[in-house]
């Protein structure tokens, strides 16, 4: 369902996988040519190192970032490296749901050396987080929806940089999942 990344002539991408209670089956990340010539670089336990990626790969420094919507130490999602030659994929942050969010199912920013995100839930109130990630893995909570009018909840698409500032929409506000169609908001870190 995510968008596919080209680097070097190469496209890669993002297999969810199949999801039943809970559980994630055969999601993994992928390369494909040109010519059509597909191979799975990583295919994940849904243990340590994620399940269930729903957003686009960025590609960065040499390498791929993504997330996964579950998985990790806690279950509540990751964000993810991967070198595209070989395959080679580490665990950049695992969520805990609180105070940092879970389920980052948004596609990653990055500026100025730093990824930023996006949790679909947990943090502070419940509502999703922004969130600052180091490549080397040191996490910082930008800001805690807080589900009213003025401020939306349950962030789920990726955020767009520009100037120094992050923008970003949620897919609900209000009290309730269904109170109004969301918001689009700004935020400098």
């Amino acid at each position: 369902m995510a968008s596919l990344v080209a680097v070097n002539g190469v496209l890669y991408g993002t297999a969810a996988g199949h999801e039943f209670n809970g559980l994630v089956t055969s999601s993994c990340v992928f390369k494909v040519t040109t010519s059509g010539k597909a191979t799975v670089l990583h295919s994940f336990t849904s243990k340590g190192d994620g399940a269930g990626p729903q957003a686009a790969l960025i590609y960065t420094n040499g390498l791929l970032y993504g997330t996964t919507k579950y998985g990790g130490a806690t279950g509540n999602g990751v964000v993810f490296s991967i070198y595209p030659g070989s395959g080679k994929e580490r665990v950049v942050y695992s969520f805990k749901h609180y105070p940092d969010g879970s389920q980052p199912i948004a596609s990653l920013a990055t500026m100025n050396g730093i990824l930023y995100g996006t949790t679909f839930v947990g943090g502070k109130n419940g509502a999703g987080t922004i969130f600052s990630l180091t490549t080397s893995g040191k996490e910082k909570v930008l800001y805690n929806f807080k589900s009213g009018k003025q401020d939306g909840q349950l962030p789920a698409a990726g955020l767009t940089a520009l100037k120094g500032t992050l923008y970003g929409t949620t897919s609900s506000c209000g009290v309730g999942m269904f109170a109004c169609g969301g918001t689009v908001f700004a935020v400098t870190p």
